[in-house]
């Protein structure tokens, strides 16, 4: 589990306000699903049916992704899927393939540090992420994220 704290000032008074990345353990992940859910409803409604809520669930529970949830003491902020892909060349890559949340802008710096050092651990030469809204590459682009790829798609329903 990673556990990082932060000092944040909230409504003009400093306060200590516990930030917290923590990566699910799998036996755990059916105890923290109904946690996570609804933050993942909206990047899987918008994956074009390629996960659904039970794929993801299973995947998760079989250790095939991981869960990163960032906290504000116990509640559940943001919530990413996390898995290292190894692509045919050797080359190793952290991967985002949902990623949601709240206040984002508020945890930048949290994130950042967090997918950067399990991307390290498990060493990768990069971190990518799918399914994040364009609104967030504003707030993402200060860390030096940039879009890669692009992809496009033909659809064949309903097509003669």
């Amino acid at each position: 589990m990673m556990d990082f704290t932060d000092t944040q000032k909230a409504a003009g008074k400093s306060c200590m306000t516990e930030f917290k990345a923590v990566l699910v353990p799998t036996p755990l992940v059916e105890y923290m699903w109904l946690d996570v859910l609804d933050l993942l409803r909206k990047p899987i409604d918008n994956s074009n049916g390629e996960v659904t809520v039970g794929s993801t669930l299973r995947r998760a529970m079989a250790g095939e992704i991981s869960i990163l949830v960032f906290m504000a003491g116990s509640s559940v902020e943001c919530v990413a899927t996390v898995e290292v892909l190894t692509f045919e060349s050797g080359k190793r890559s952290l991967s985002l393939p949902l990623f949601a949340g709240n206040n984002i802008e508020r945890y930048g710096d949290l994130i950042q540090e967090t997918v950067v050092g399990l991307a390290k651990t498990a060493n990768c030469e990069n971190v990518r992420g799918m399914s994040i809204r364009k609104g967030w590459m504003s707030m993402l682009t200060k860390y030096g994220w940039q879009t890669d790829h692009q992809i496009i798609s033909y659809s064949l329903g309903d097509k003669s």
